[in-house]
């Protein structure tokens, strides 16, 4: 019984750290009596990193630990799927890398709950852009730590923890300025930088082994920042044509005209 809860706990504790669920409805006996004040705190609403922030965040990654992040940034991996990655997952198909994703790892150490991922659609193959060398850095170090050889071991060579692999990316997006990071923050970056990158919805949802298309959306965000740097490069683009938009009248003149309400009249 005692394996059971244990058993229970650490997965519904995964769970909140993967965004599914809000808080662990079976928390540690010793987290039953906690605090009246910290009965309705809300969790915090996933993120995703700009193309600069993540550049930023790596760069203040400590070596061990930075084609952890780079990778899971570029393809969107969770956190469980990075950390179980092993040698053999590493696939070199017609020249080009790619990723067998087909396990997950919950917490780390001796500890450490190996199962499949959480849906069919999560099983996959994830192809590696040639983005910062990610291909041939992938390749180097399955090489060097064997196809039985976890990619990036933990302490002692078992795997990483997830509360390890939480510290590390939390403390690179301190020391970048960037504040509060977590792996799941990294995964909404992928999704948003790809649909940015022009990279088609199915596409993207397949990367992130997703079953429905809703999901994907989900992990993706337009950002105030990007719809006001939308409009000034619209406006931009009509001051360097010195023009408005134009508009046509009876006689067959073209005019100036404005926009109202969705529809086109003259100035």
């Amino acid at each position: 019984m005692k394996n059971t809860r244990s058993t229970m706990r650490t997965l519904l504790a995964s769970a909140v750290e993967e965004g599914l669920i809000d808080r662990n409805p079976f928390p540690h006996k010793r987290l039953l009596n906690v605090p009246r004040r910290m009965e309705g705190r809300r969790r915090r609403n996933p993120r995703a990193l700009t193309r600069d922030e993540f550049h930023a965040l790596t760069a203040y990654t400590p070596e061990y630990y930075r084609l952890m992040v780079e990778l899971t940034g570029t393809v969107g991996l969770r956190s469980g799927e990075v950390r179980a990655l092993l040698g053999r997952d590493v696939l070199i198909l017609s020249g080009e890398v790619w990723l067998n994703v087909d396990k997950s790892v919950y917490k780390g150490g001796r500890n450490a709950i190996v199962t499949t991922p959480k849906t069919e659609t999560s099983i996959r193959r994830v192809y590696i852009p040639r983005v910062n060398d990610l291909p041939a850095r992938l390749v180097r170090l399955a090489t060097r730590n064997g196809l039985n050889g976890l990619l990036f071991p933990g302490k002692n060579g078992d795997y990483m923890g997830s509360s390890v692999f939480q510290m590390v990316v939390n403390q690179a997006g301190y020391v970048a300025g960037i504040g509060h990071v977590s792996p799941h923050d990294l995964r909404h970056t992928a999704a948003t930088i790809a649909l940015r990158a022009g990279v088609h919805p199915r596409d993207v949802q397949e990367m992130l082994g997703h079953q429905s298309g809703a999901m994907t959306n989900h992990y993706t965000h337009s950002g105030v920042d990007y719809l006001r740097e939308s409009g000034r490069l619209l406006a931009e683009y009509y001051e360097q044509a010195n023009q408005s938009p134009a508009y046509t009248d009876e006689a067959g003149r073209v005019v100036p005209a404005v926009v109202q309400w969705g529809t086109i009249r003259p100035a």
